[in-house]
């Protein structure tokens, strides 16, 4: 009996390790097509990806909400001309997430291009209908 006990109970563990792993995975993804979208301003996409009650903290203090960061990509006044990720680290929290990474950017604002800049970028996600979507987002420029 006990011995059967045991087997559930190391099942039960390894079951939910493996589902860490899968949502681990899932968010890296997510996070991934969403700097995709981003740099191909692919509004289509990021409605998807994005919260409705998203708050972009830009790493130069502006602060979004999801139609502006949307809209503002697709008018062109804000351009991710590349977003490349770095070291993600995830935790998983029941239906949220936490994501840390950095990234190697190029933006351009208004039709001027930036240097490119190395950020730390903070992203929280929720399970919302059965999908990860990205709820909050804090960049910090990295020294160099």
């Amino acid at each position: 009996m006990w011995v059967m006990r045991l087997f559930l109970l190391l099942f039960a563990l390894s079951a939910a390790a493996f589902a860490q792993f899968g949502a681990d995975k899932q968010v890296i993804d997510v996070d991934r097509e969403w700097a995709q979208a981003t740099t191909k301003a692919d509004a289509a996409a990021l409605d998807k990806i994005l919260h409705d009650e998203l708050i972009y903290i830009h790493s130069n203090g502006e602060a979004d909400t999801k139609a502006q960061f949307i809209d503002n990509l697709k008018s062109g006044k804000r351009q991710y001309l590349s977003i490349d990720l770095h070291h993600p680290r995830v935790r998983v929290f029941g239906n949220a997430a936490v994501i840390t990474s950095h990234a190697k950017i190029q933006t351009s604002m208004a039709g001027k291009p930036g240097e490119p800049v190395m950020l730390a970028f903070l992203h929280t996600y929720v399970k919302d209908k059965g999908a990860w979507r990205l709820v909050a987002h804090q960049s910090t420029r990295l020294p160099k």
